[in-house]
């Protein structure tokens, strides 16, 4: 389970941005862990629910795709992202990275006159680092509960927590029971106030030990590189898809520019109106695709960077961020999970086409052809039924209704059966009548036939 990559780059990715992949600035945590820059995060908003999504109370989180929820909706969008906690361990990590270049030291020793004595201890709260000596006669007579760090030997890869556990956003208090029930950290007043009722309260240590004497900790990183791995098929068929659209662009343009030659005087504008129109669909659907290819490339980054970071807070007995990647990653896995669900639903190739009308005799606008799009329902790439949700744990909703009975039925209907095809018409079987009837997917009638 152990990677091979040095802590410093793993805490760089920790730093990035997944938006901009840029430093973060003012990082803002979501409910489910993936952390963004502010401005970032409020940008996504304000263009994700523009639109017909307008009207929108939640939005989904950019890596996993999982719903989050301002605390007021009522706010306009563009001050959503105001309204996230702000991620004090990233912002501490970043301080530390910013000045990583820089000799520490003492700062009360420099205002008695030692300018270059180092210093071996930061604290957080009051923003100074102290030498040793400092440390004892000054730090720690007004600030003995603080959180400090030992940054003996910084070098720009792991410092050494003394004494520091993540806080409560919520009291300020240190992050020290773990509720099963709930699945969430807590302080001492967070149990008290909400969790005196719960059955599973243990404290973040006895959680950790749980999960890593049984086999939580292996079932997830498996899943999250079962994930990862379908993630990167994904990607690597939507590439395959993009060189087909582009052979089929180049096919379109040749077979629009051979038509032309022949009809050289009067297609003139009418080859620039369709040419463009090709353009224009194939970078729609080019952009489509790319932005499906870029959503699954995001969470594999995600997965993969979830699961190093997640071993080396195990083996490292790195109790909170053990936890709280742990919950990342069943974040993680579930959003793969919805996202491969959801791309099944809609998987098609596209084929962009010139489609030739032979009516050239009075030149209409369609007279040097006109650009289709045609999709073909196919399976996913690789074996990926195991992220896809059993049929026997998916539910269904009401979207219309519409009446299958007309006018040549001697008897009342009933409907054994019913298929929903590929090309957005309904087949209904109707028992009494003894007829397979077609609708279209709005609930007009089409045909029907007898069946014996």
């Amino acid at each position: 389970m152990a990677d091979g990559r040095p802590s410093s780059e793993l805490d760089l990715h920790l730093l990035e941005c997944p938006i901009c992949l840029e430093r973060l600035r003012q990082p803002k945590s979501l409910p489910c862990l993936h952390c963004f820059c502010q401005e970032c995060l409020g940008t996504y908003i304000t263009k994700e629910l523009s639109g017909k999504m307008a009207s929108a109370t939640s939005f989904p989180c950019p890596v996993c795709r999982r719903m989050a929820q301002p605390a007021n909706q009522t706010e306009a969008k563009d001050k959503w992202a105001e309204q996230f906690p702000t991620n004090a361990v990233i912002q501490d990590l970043i301080k530390l990275k910013e000045h990583s270049s820089e000799p520490l030291y003492c700062k009360p020793c420099q205002t008695r006159g030692n300018l270059t004595n180092l210093a071996k201890f930061w604290c957080k709260s009051m923003g100074v680092k102290f030498c040793e000596t400092c440390k004892v006669q000054y730090h720690d007579i007004m600030h003995n509960d603080c959180d400090i760090l030992d940054i003996t030997g910084y070098d720009n890869r792991k410092t050494k927590q003394e004494k520091s556990v993540p806080k409560c956003d919520q009291h300020d208090e240190k992050l020290i029971w773990y509720c099963e029930d709930h699945k969430r950290l807590g302080c001492n007043i967070c149990m008290i106030k909400d969790h005196r009722r719960c059955d599973e309260v243990t404290t973040s240590i006895q959680y950790l030990q749980k999960l890593k004497a049984g086999s939580q900790l292996e079932e997830m990183e498996m899943a999250l590189k079962k994930g990862a791995q379908a993630m990167t098929s994904l990607v690597k068929d939507f590439d395959e898809q993009l060189q087909t659209m582009v052979q089929n662009q180049e096919i379109a343009l040749k077979s629009i520019k051979d038509l032309r030659q022949s009809v050289e005087e009067q297609l003139n504008k009418l080859q620039k109106d369709v040419t463009d129109r090709l353009i224009t669909l194939f970078k729609e659907e080019k952009g489509n695709m790319e932005a499906s290819s870029r959503q699954c490339e995001r969470l594999v980054n995600s997965m993969l960077n979830t699961m190093r970071l997640s071993v080396t807070a195990a083996e490292g007995n790195d109790t909170i961020e053990a936890i709280v990647l742990y919950q990342r990653g069943q974040a993680e896995v579930e959003s793969c999970k919805a996202l491969v669900t959801e791309m099944n639903k809609s998987f098609t190739s596209v084929s962009i086409k010139h489609q030739i009308v032979p009516r050239l005799v009075t030149l209409g606008d369609d007279a040097i052809g006109k650009i289709v799009i045609e999709r073909q329902r196919r399976c996913l790439p690789g074996d990926l039924d195991y992220l896809s949700v059993p049929l026997s744990e998916r539910r269904v909703k009401e979207i219309g209704k519409f009446t299958v009975k007309n006018p040549s039925d001697k008897s009342n209907c009933l409907i054994r059966g019913v298929v929903y095809l590929p090309n957005e018409q309904i087949v209904v079987s109707d028992s009494n009548n003894k007829k397979l009837k077609l609708f279209t997917d709005k609930g007009q009638y089409l045909d029907s036939t007898w069946t014996s």
